[in-house]
């Protein structure tokens, strides 16, 4: 494959839902002679390796993977305890900067810009350090963001948070969300639930948000090329 002198840096938000997505936008870019650098945390990495057939699907000489740890303890249970990952995570972005300015090489063309999943506000101040340009992919379906747009409608609503037992009763359906959106359950979210956190984004301002997690162990899959 030709290089074109392109090189991004795709960082998602470290679960299987945001990273599927950017593998096949980063795989899409590569084919082009785009040179990717993706960025992932050791524990998300350790869980695509276990999802890979062979290493040609976790890189190649057009791909690499970078790792970087999320300064949690290893038998963190994360997604079980999704409050503190979020946190963890939006908190990465010093360790993100330092290494990718340590992976560079005269082997792959300088970084060009940053791609990166929506939640993932830490890469801001990295693309301003860096001198780079921040793209932000949403990775989510139509629906899930018409709900975070609208979160504070469904807390007025009393649709969340979500309480487990009453999830599939009728009286529960979520008609109140604007859009041709038909009437849904909180079960129709993938088995997901919502809960409220204040994460802050910069030292000027912060975001109220809806962050959507799985309550059930699910084994990680990674998108057919």
């Amino acid at each position: 494959m030709k290089m074109n002198g392109l090189h991004a840096v795709m960082v998602p938000f470290p679960v299987q839902g945001t990273i599927n997505p950017l593998i096949n936008l980063a795989h899409l870019l590569s084919s082009r002679g785009v040179f990717i650098t993706f960025v992932n945390t050791e524990w998300s990495h350790k869980c695509m390796a276990k999802a890979a057939h062979n290493d040609d699907e976790l890189s190649t000489s057009t791909f690499k993977f970078l790792t970087i740890p999320d300064g949690l303890p290893p038998d963190h249970g994360r997604l079980s305890n999704s409050a503190e990952y979020a946190t963890a995570v939006q908190n990465l972005g010093p360790v993100l900067e330092y290494h990718l300015l340590r992976s560079l090489s005269d082997e792959t063309p300088p970084y060009t810009c940053i791609i990166t999943e929506t939640f993932m506000s830490c890469t801001y101040e990295v693309a301003n350090k860096m001198g780079l340009p921040r793209v932000i992919f949403w990775t989510m379906c139509a629906a899930s963001s018409i709900a975070q747009c609208n979160a504070n409608l469904l807390l007025s609503n009393g649709h969340i948070p979500v309480k487990v037992e009453e999830s599939k009763r009728a009286d529960k359906v979520i008609t109140c969300l604007p859009g041709n959106l038909p009437p849904l359950l909180p079960t129709d979210r993938i088995h997901q639930t919502f809960y409220f956190s204040t994460v802050s984004v910069s030292p000027n301002f912060k975001v109220r948000e809806i962050m959507c997690w799985s309550t059930r162990s699910m084994s990680w899959r990674l998108p057919t090329r």
